[in-house]
């Protein structure tokens, strides 16, 4: 289940990108997936919430480093962490 919650807004956020209306797209990428509604908004909710956690360290070190490196080492970070 935990993954399906760390994949759903990633698989939203590719559904995107189809030519249907939005509401038909999200309804597909669920029943897709196979989680809620209500795990679709707890996961989407955690994103924006650790995106604003996350928004002035990264900030910071962007100011101290370079925003170049920063990107750098956040998406190799990710890839760790994905992986």
């Amino acid at each position: 289940m935990c993954m399906q919650r760390v994949f759903c807004p990633v698989a939203c956020n590719a559904v995107q990108q189809c030519d249907k209306p939005h509401t038909l797209r999200l309804q597909w990428a669920v029943a897709g997936v196979g989680v809620t509604m209500e795990d679709l908004g707890e996961a989407i909710a955690l994103n924006y919430l650790i995106s604003l956690v996350l928004a002035y360290p990264l900030g910071r070190l962007a100011d101290k480093f370079h925003p170049l490196r920063v990107s750098i080492a956040a998406l190799i970070g990710y890839v760790l962490v994905s992986t």
